[in-house]
Order: structure tokens, then sequence, then C-alpha cells
């Protein structure tokens, strides 16, 4: 019994002399303990702050690189809505009666491609914010090969054909990479205003194949009229969106590149085709002109929505990016 009572003993011992540190530590009767104790709890409370610090630095650190790779996305959506659009008008042009942009649009199939191309690649380790939406959008450019088939075998309605185009555009153009993740009302207004001009952009480039096909083929048919209205007030009102969320700096680009001379032989075009409601071109538009005249007007638009690109992290500018006019 004794020894069983001294090994208990001898067991315990460590523990009561824990205990009697803890006791001191907590219930200090020195300056010396006293002091030890403050530094203790001071230690604490600053590897606390500093840890809560490094985890938020990290966070605003992951949140601005996230961003960076959405709005390098969105430009890359861009250009490739940028190549559908080009397409789309030739395409339309041709099926209104004009035989001389026939020559262009192989090539230009090959550019597009290239775009898609670099598109899904972009896309595809799906890391990016906004790459699922995007592989989805991507989705309603399936039939662009039986399209380009019906096109080449004389077999495509006109009206049909250019729908087909402007949802897959659509669809891109509805992808906002990087809005969701934008915490600063900066940055978030930003890619709003990106956005806003996208659908301008969008709107414009709408305007200027739809009417390559009218000019081409000297009237509006059944139904197109109406059409043109629709695209033309859709282009209006992203206009105005664009000017609520874009910097000065920007709104004047834009402004500056809708008085070109371009621009506005563009705008008179523009004019004779409202005047046309009944269907005949009031006064003849050459489809080749008015498409070199608009095309001036929507790369100026792409510059200016490349330019604002340039996205802010903690309300500090943090990248730039520009994309060249084509």
């Amino acid at each position: 019994m004794n020894a069983r009572h001294q090994s208990a003993s001898e067991i315990g011992a460590p523990a009561k002399k824990s205990a009697r540190l803890v006791a001191r530590l907590v219930a200090p009767r020195t300056i010396r303990h006293r002091l030890t104790q403050i530094l203790l709890v001071s230690l604490a409370l600053v590897l606390a702050l500093l840890g809560v610090i490094v985890v938020g630095q990290f966070a605003d650190y992951s949140a601005a690189h996230n961003t960076q790779k959405a709005v390098s996305l969105a430009l890359t959506v861009q250009d490739t809505a940028h190549e559908l659009q080009r397409e789309r008008g030739l395409t339309n042009g041709m099926l209104g009666g004009e035989d001389r942009y026939a020559a262009e649009i192989g090539p230009q199939r090959t550019t597009t491609d290239k775009a898609l191309g670099a598109l899904n690649n972009a896309i595809a380790d799906g890391t990016t914010p906004g790459a699922p939406a995007v592989r989805t959008a991507l989705n309603r450019l399936n039939s662009l090969a039986t399209t380009r088939q019906n096109v080449d075998a004389g077999r495509a309605d006109r009206a049909a054909t250019f729908e087909c185009y402007t949802a897959g555009i659509s669809a891109l153009n509805d992808v906002e990479p990087g809005l969701d993740e934008a915490r600063d009302p900066d940055l978030r207004r930003g890619l709003q205003a990106l956005g806003a001009l996208g659908a301008a952009k969008e709107a414009t480039a709408q305007e200027r194949g739809f009417l390559n096909g009218v000019f081409a083929a000297g009237r509006f048919g059944a139904g197109e009229y109406i059409r043109f209205t629709e695209i033309r007030a859709a282009k209006q009102g992203a206009l105005a969106a664009f000017q609520q969320d874009a910097t000065v700096t920007r709104r004047t680009q834009l402004d500056d590149g809708l008085k070109t001379e371009s621009a506005l032989r563009a705008a008179n075009s523009e004019t004779r085709a409202v005047a046309s409601a009944q269907g005949p071109i009031a006064e003849r538009v050459d489809p080749v002109e008015w498409w070199a005249q608009m095309t001036s007007v929507v790369d100026q638009m792409r510059t200016c929505n490349a330019r604002s690109a340039t996205i802010c992290g903690n309300a500090r500018q943090n990248c730039a990016t520009t994309r060249p006019a084509r």
C-alpha cells in the first residue's frame, strides 16, 4: 500500500507543479510576475491581430488576382464577339445580294475560328471566374458550322442567319466575368461600364450588319423595319447606360469617336433607313461604303472598350489591358 501511495504521489507531482505555475501567472504576487503576465497577454493580442491582417491581405490579393483573370477573360470574350460580328455582317450583306463581300467571308471565318480557339483555351482549366458561364454560352454557337454550310450552298435565309449569329453573340455578351467578385465600388462601376459599352458595341455592330443586308437588297423585307428600330433603340439604351457608369475620360473618348467623319456619314445613311418605313430605301446607300463607315465606328468603340478594361483593386488601379482595333 505504501509503495502504491508513493507511486501515485510521484505521478501527481508534475501536475501540482504545473498548477502552481499557472496560479502564479494568473494571480501574480510580484512585479516581475505581473510584467510577465502583461507581456504574454500583449504578445497574444499582437499575434492574433497579425493573423487577422494576414488573412485579410491574402483574401484581398486573391480577389484582385481573380478579378484580373476575369477581366482578361472578358476581353477574350469580346475579341471573339468582335470577329463573330464581322462574320455576321459580311454574311448578311452577301445574302442581301452584295457579291463584293464573297471574297472576304472565307478569311473572316478563319479569323473567327482563331478567336474561338483562343477563348476555349482561356476557359480550359475552369478556374477563372466566369469560365463555366462562357462555356455554356459557347454552346449557342454549336450550329455555326451548319450555318456556314447553308450559306455556301445557297439555301440560307438572310433573316434567320442573322438571328443565328446574334443569338450566339448575345449569349457571350451576357456573361460578365468578374462582376460578381468585385467588392470595390470603383472596380464594380468600371466593370459595369465595360459591360454597357460591350452591349452598345454589339447593338452598333448589329445595325451595321443588319442594314448591310437591307442596303444590299435595296429595301426592308417583311418585319425588318421593326427589327431595325429595336436594334437602334437597344444601341441608344446601352450608350446611355455607359454614360452613367464610365469615367469622364472614357465618356469623352467615346463621344469623340462618334463625331468622326465616318461616324457622321454613317449617321446620315441611318437617317435614310429611318425614313424608309414603307420598305424601299428612300435614297440608295452603297452597302460597301456603309460597311466601311460603320466599321470605323465599331472599331472606335472597341478601342474604348479595351481601355475601359483598366481595372482597380482596393480603390487603386492595378491592371491595364489594351487590344488593337481591327
